[in-house]
C-alpha cells in the first residue's frame, strides 16, 4: 500500500512539473518545445533580442548572421545546438534556392561555421568521429573560401581530437599545418 502511495505521488509530481513548463511560441522562437523557464536570464535576453532583430529583418544575410550571433554567444547546451541546427537548415535552403541579399561565399561561410559548431558539440557529447567528420567538412569550405584564419582554427580543432585519441603523429601534422598558416598570416601583417 505504501509503495502505491509513493508511486502515485511521484506520478502526480511528474505530471505537475511537466505541465508547469513554459514553452516559447514557435512562431517567435523558431523552435518547438523551447522551455523558457529553464534558461538563464542572459540567454533569454540574448535570444529575445536576436529574434526580435531576426523577425524585423527583411534581408536573408541579416537573418542568418543574427542566428549565428545567437549560436556563438549562447553557452547553454540545451539552446545553442538547436539554433545551430536551425541555422544550418535555413542556410542550406538559401544555398538551394539562392538569395538576393546574400552571396554564395557568405552562405558557405555560415555553413562552414555551423559545421564547426556542430563538430564542437559532437566532441563534447563524446562523439569524436562525428566531430571529425563535421570539422573536415568545415575545413573544406574554409579552404575553398580562402579563409586562412578559420582554416587554421579548424586544423587546431582536428589536432585536438587526434591528440585526445592518442594519435600524436596526426595531431602534430594538423597542428603544424595550422601553425604554418598562422605564421604566414603574421608575416603579411
Amino acid at each position: 500500500m505504501c509503495m502505491r502511495i509513493i508511486a502515485a505521488t511521484l506520478l502526480l509530481l511528474t505530471m505537475q512539473i511537466s505541465l508547469a513548463q513554459n514553452y516559447g511560441d514557435k512562431e517567435f522562437y523558431l523552435l518547438d518545445s523551447l522551455d523558457l523557464d529553464a534558461m538563464y536570464d542572459n540567454d533569454r535576453q540574448l535570444i529575445d533580442s536576436c529574434l526580435t532583430v531576426y523577425h524585423h529583418s527583411e534581408s536573408d544575410s541579416m537573418k542568418m548572421y543574427t542566428i549565428n550571433y545567437l549560436v556563438e554567444n549562447s553557452w547553454d547546451i540545451m539552446i545553442w545546438p538547436r539554433y545551430n541546427v536551425l541555422l544550418y537548415e535555413l542556410n542550406e535552403e538559401l544555398i538551394s534556392n539562392g538569395s538576393e541579399s546574400m552571396s554564395l561565399d557568405n552562405m558557405l561561410e555560415i555553413k562552414a561555421t555551423s559545421l564547426n559548431n556542430d563538430g564542437y558539440y559532437k566532441n563534447k557529447q563524446g562523439e569524436p568521429e562525428q566531430a571529425l567528420e563535421r570539422y573536415f567538412l568545415s575545413l573544406e569550405l574554409f579552404v575553398q573560401l580562402e579563409d586562412k584564419q578559420n582554416t587554421a582554427y579548424i586544423l587546431n580543432n582536428i589536432a585536438s581530437i587526434y591528440r585526445a585519441k592518442g594519435q600524436q603523429a596526426k595531431s602534430l601534422e594538423y597542428t603544424y599545418e595550422s601553425f604554418k598558416i598562422q605564421e604566414e598570416m603574421d608575416n603579411k601583417m
